[in-house]
């Protein structure tokens, strides 16, 4: 049996001092937390290697991540029955109903919600892996999952929003976004045939130009949720100069998206007005397809 730390630099991780002791203390304190869950020691050595390989001190993230939570998403995305069933009730359920508080008026949305957050969080798909995995432990997962439902059910409140406004400034010229566009313009019929979903797609091609520690840092931000001071803490910068390295970053992938799309920048100008506001509902989207 190859020991913890072979897995764990073969999964990627970098060897750090004492790692066979401090992984070994890793997955027993896991295992402490969820008896009823079993999975390989290697399995969840590898998914730790996956999330926490790459820091600066190894051994000081290992123990400040929510590790049992790291072990319950491991088994859930393993297929584990016994651990999906624990996510369902001691996590997910109370996540949803959080979100149903929250959009107290629009209960159907909720469960459509519900479903797809189910569906993309625990279902592997040839070519897409359980989204649950992309949870790093950073903050708790119940936490990490209240921002996720509250993502999924304010991203379906305002699809249909948009899909409301496509199709108002379709039917009705007085309604259109923009004193620049005019019937019958290319930018206008562009922007009907393809609406926001030119704008994901773009997004995804400019995510894809950055570099992988940029990317990270949009992911715990927009997926993980985490707060501008934890992101400084761990970045080791003050909390305003990790909100400009977002806004830079936003800025950046704004131009990209720009250039792009490859139209006048009076219709791109149109176009941010539909969608401008909701990047971060994009960017969330796009990044959780990524994984």
């Amino acid at each position: 049996m190859a020991s913890m730390v072979v897995t764990f630099v073969e999964n990627g991780g970098s060897r750090f001092d004492d790692g066979e002791a401090v992984l070994q203390a890793t997955v027993a304190r896991a295992r402490r937390a969820r008896p009823r869950l079993e999975i390989e020691s290697s399995a969840f050595v590898a998914h730790l290697a996956r999330h926490v390989g790459r820091d600066a001190d190894v051994a000081a993230t290992l123990a400040a991540v929510h590790v049992e939570d790291l072990y319950l998403a491991c088994a859930c995305a393993l297929g584990s029955e016994a651990a999906i069933a624990t996510f369902d009730t001691e996590l997910l359920s109370p996540a949803i109903e959080y979100a149903r508080r929250v959009h107290r008026r629009v209960d159907g949305l909720i469960d459509e919600a519900a479903q797809n957050l189910r569906m993309r969080l625990l279902v592997r798909e040839p070519e897409r892996e359980p989204a649950i995995l992309t949870y790093t432990g950073r903050s708790p997962l119940g936490a990490w999952l209240r921002v996720t439902a509250i993502r999924e059910a304010r991203y379906l409140l305002r699809r249909g929003a948009r899909r409301a406004a496509v199709d108002g400034a379709a039917a009705d010229p007085a309604r259109q976004v923009g004193p620049a566009t005019r019937v019958g313009s290319p930018e206008l019929a562009l922007l009907k045939r393809e609406g926001l979903g030119l704008m994901g797609d773009a997004l995804e091609r400019a995510l894809q130009a950055l570099d992988e520690r940029e990317r990270a840092l949009l992911r715990l931000y927009f997926i993980e949720g985490m707060s501008l001071a934890a992101l400084g803490r761990i970045y080791h910068v003050h909390e305003s100069t990790m909100a400009r390295r977002l806004q830079a970053l936003r800025s950046r992938l704004l131009d990209d998206v720009k250039q792009d799309l490859s139209i006048g920048t009076t219709s791109v100008h149109d176009l941010r007005a539909i969608v401008e506001s909701e990047l971060d509902v994009h960017l969330s989207e796009v990044l959780r397809r990524r994984g």
